[in-house]
């Protein structure tokens, strides 16, 4: 059975991964583990193909590490771009830059 173009391996390692999120985090309100949950689905269908191919990796084995590392950092990285101010993407760039 495939939802959204996934098959259900990628929607139970990233179920698993958002389930671990929760548990390991403290004091989450009942809508912020939905955000939580929501942010770990989104991040891991939306972006790990992209990020297989950019990287050229094989997805029959790196497909579920990236899935539990976007399912993992994906509420993360979409709270820093919705409070990301040019100053700070200019601080980072100067900071990865040197080093």
């Amino acid at each position: 059975m495939q939802i959204f173009g996934q098959d259900n391996r990628f929607w139970i390692v990233v179920l698993l991964t958002a389930a671990f999120k929760i548990m390991t985090s403290k004091d989450l309100s009942p809508v912020r583990v939905i955000l939580t949950v929501a942010a770990a689905l989104f991040s891991a269908w939306a972006f790990s193909d992209a990020i297989l191919d950019w990287f050229s990796l094989n997805p029959e084995i790196y497909r579920d590490p990236i899935l539990v590392l976007l399912g993992l950092t994906g509420e993360g990285l979409m709270r820093w771009l919705t409070s990301v101010t040019p100053e700070k993407l200019v601080e980072l760039i100067k900071k990865v830059r040197n080093g």
